[in-house]
């Protein structure tokens, strides 16, 4: 596993931020199981890297499995009208995130563009109307530049959101790129998200709005997105994405570790 940036310290090597027990979940296009479907390497499995964790992740049904690019080392989540044809992974056990918490993600957006093809949905959950999680993106630019971002929760009826916000350095979301969010723990929580393309470190939002302290929940991987139609039908927001790895820890990573990550992901990626 790749470490960059770890220091020396007494002969010892520092913990890489990738190994850390607060880690719970870990899925990359490195670690994946697919096999023929219809002349397509379908995705039936993905390798949970996180240690100590039993939680699976998978698709059993054919025409909800999403493509595998070996050459690329992503799964592609591709845009579909067709209702019972939308691809998604289920976790075997959801994962609840009920104080602070870091998601990082390596994904490019598949369709940008059109309206009913301008979400990203990367992770989260949907039991019912009063509980429910979403991290997506946005842009409706024929190149996916210009994206906004946003991350909300319902718990017991209570929903809290950051609000959709552009980022600053409007890198298209057409491009691969990292992303990661880290909250930190309380009602008055600081969400930050962080963004590497084009070779560039960018701290892209600081936001106080996450402050109903409800749970993040997170049992799919791309699907339909939790607070629209998510039951099904044309032409609704969805996965729509190449995705490359997401991680999940049960912490606030700090600046210097979500850099570090960033920095392995370029490599392992080839993020330019």
């Amino acid at each position: 596993m790749l470490g960059l940036g770890n220091s020396m310290t007494g002969g010892a090597s520092a913990e890489s931020v990738l190994d850390l027990s607060s880690k719970v979940f870990h899925v990359s296009g490195f670690n994946v199981t697919s096999s023929d479907v219809g002349g397509e390497q379908k995705v039936s499995a993905m390798e949970n890297l996180a240690d100590g964790s039993s939680i699976t992740v998978g698709q059993s049904v054919d025409n909800k499995k999403p493509i595998y690019d070996a050459a690329n080392k992503g799964v592609h989540f591709p845009f579909t009208s067709a209702s019972g044809q939308v691809d998604q992974l289920d976790l075997s056990s959801a994962i609840t995130l009920t104080d602070a918490f870091t998601v990082f993600f390596v994904s490019k957006q598949s369709t940008p563009g059109e309206q009913n093809a301008a979400y990203q949905f990367v992770t989260g959950s949907y039991t019912d109307a009063n509980n429910k999680s979403s991290i997506y993106l946005f842009t409706e630019e024929d190149d996916g530049s210009d994206p906004y971002f946003n991350i909300r929760a319902t718990q017991s009826g209570t929903t809290d959101e950051i609000g959709i916000e552009q980022f600053n350095n409007g890198t298209p979301s057409s491009v691969k790129s990292f992303i990661c969010i880290t909250k930190d723990a309380g009602a008055s929580a600081t969400v930050k998200v962080y963004q590497s393309a084009n070779n560039t470190f960018h701290s892209e939002i600081s936001d106080t709005d996450f402050d109903a302290n409800v749970d993040f929940v997170i049992d799919q991987v791309g699907g339909f997105e939790p607070f629209q139609n998510p039951g099904g039908g044309t032409a609704v927001p969805q996965g729509n994405m190449h995705l490359y790895e997401l991680g999940v820890y049960n912490i606030a990573l700090t600046e210097l570790q979500v850099r570090e990550i960033s920095n392995d992901m370029t490599v392992k990626h080839g993020i330019e």
